[in-house]
């Protein structure tokens, strides 16, 4: 290090030092003249207050000056429970006079109302132990209203021996921002009783629909157009049945699939009574919540590849078994469904890819609407798995 270099360092740590001086002599000039009331002094428990004895009416005065600018609610009180101040904001929040109170209890000011019976203990557990609480509470005034506050309650310390003289509460009054999401709750719970009439109307609609199009295939006597018309009431009842689950579960963001899945295919087998009679359904699903136009597209991919699996996988009223999966990646986010069974398997030499069948053509479709991709299984039976990213859901 030069001669120079050390100077300067040398000046510099003389400028600091007498910087620190002046502070110290404006403290002890302030504490001599009355003009400081309270210390704040850090330690290794966090920040203490030590109040000054001997406070006077010009010390208040001065305290009145400064805490006067500020908005919310200061009040402190002794081990009594007596006020000893408050400021211009207390004065104006509870309808009171500083003449008034000083010295009475703060019950003369206002009246703490807990949401809760033990909520007052807690929050004076944690005052004793850790000098410090802030919470939520009602107010009630002495002219019988009440308000809702926000309070950080903290422990006084007597300057002389640490021990405790009080406490100091700075209040805040949060009456109109509870009101304000008072009115946002009861908003979203006749939003949520909207859209829940919504998927009721909207299934009982859809069952309409299908019972008229059951009606029209009743009245046919052609067998193959009697099928297809028997095919599009399951795709209708497919989507009415994701607008029943939403109706009956409280998320209205998302659905169950596996849940949604069981009730589908279940119904399913109920209605192909003679195709499915033999046929036994194996679930291998895990929970996976979906929102509801992913739930559609599912359920109409699932009514296509299990509705086709009952019609061409066991001829003749044959047995067997047919399982339906649901597997989640978690690293990926990557859903896979899939249909299996174990009957005759995929015809010799068929491109199931170029096939003209609305069922399979529709699969291809729905797997394209999801983002993801179609790709068939090994034997011996025949088994599609369609895999894609789930979306997120935002509630």
């Amino acid at each position: 290090m030069t001669a120079t270099t050390a100077d300067e360092k040398l000046r510099a740590e003389n400028a600091d030092l007498r910087v620190r001086l002046e502070v110290a002599e404006e403290m002890l000039r302030a504490i001599s003249a009355g003009e400081v009331d309270s210390l704040v002094v850090e330690s290794p428990a966090g920040p203490r207050i030590f109040t000054l004895q001997g406070l006077d009416a010009s010390v208040n005065r001065f305290r009145g000056e400064i805490l006067a600018q500020v908005s919310d609610a200061v009040i402190a009180v002794d081990n009594l429970q007596r006020v000893t101040y408050l400021n211009a904001a207390a004065e104006q929040s509870y309808g009171v006079s500083a003449s008034e109170v000083l010295g009475c209890h703060l019950s003369g000011i206002h009246k703490s109302i807990w949401p809760h019976p033990d909520d007052g203990g807690r929050a004076a557990v944690a005052l004793s132990e850790t000098g410090h609480w802030c919470g939520e509470s009602v107010h009630g005034r002495r002219d019988g209203s009440t308000i809702h506050v926000k309070s950080s309650v903290s422990m006084l310390h007597n300057m002389a021996d640490g021990t405790h003289s009080g406490q100091l509460s700075v209040i805040r009054d949060i009456t109109e921002r509870k009101w304000a999401e008072e009115r946002i709750q009861a908003s979203l719970a006749e939003k949520e009783v909207l859209l829940k009439e919504i998927h009721h109307r909207v299934k009982n609609n859809l069952q309409v629909i299908s019972s008229l199009v059951s009606l029209q295939a009743e009245s046919l006597t052609d067998e193959r157009v009697r099928e297809v018309l028997g095919d599009i009431g399951d795709r209708i009842r497919t989507i009415a049945l994701v607008h029943e689950k939403f109706y009956q579960t409280e998320n209205l963001a998302q659905l169950d699939f596996a849940d949604y899945a069981s009730s589908l295919l279940n119904y399913i087998w109920h209605t192909h009574g003679t195709l499915a009679g033999k046929v036994r359904l194996e679930l291998a699903m895990v929970p996976v919540v979906m929102p509801i136009e992913s739930a559609v597209t599912c359920g109409l991919i699932l009514n296509e590849l299990a509705g086709n699996a009952l019609k061409h996988a066991f001829p003749k009223g044959s047995s067997g078994e047919v399982t339906v999966g649901l597997e989640r990646d978690p690293a990926t986010a990557t859903l896979c469904l899939w249909v299996r069974d174990n009957g005759t398997g995929l015809p010799e030499g068929l491109e199931w890819r170029q096939t003209s069948t609305l069922g399979l053509r529709l699969v291809r479709m729905l797997s394209g609407q999801l983002g993801g991709t179609l790709a068939t299984g090994h034997g011996p039976g025949a088994e599609f798995r369609v895999t894609f990213i789930q979306k997120e859901i935002h509630t």
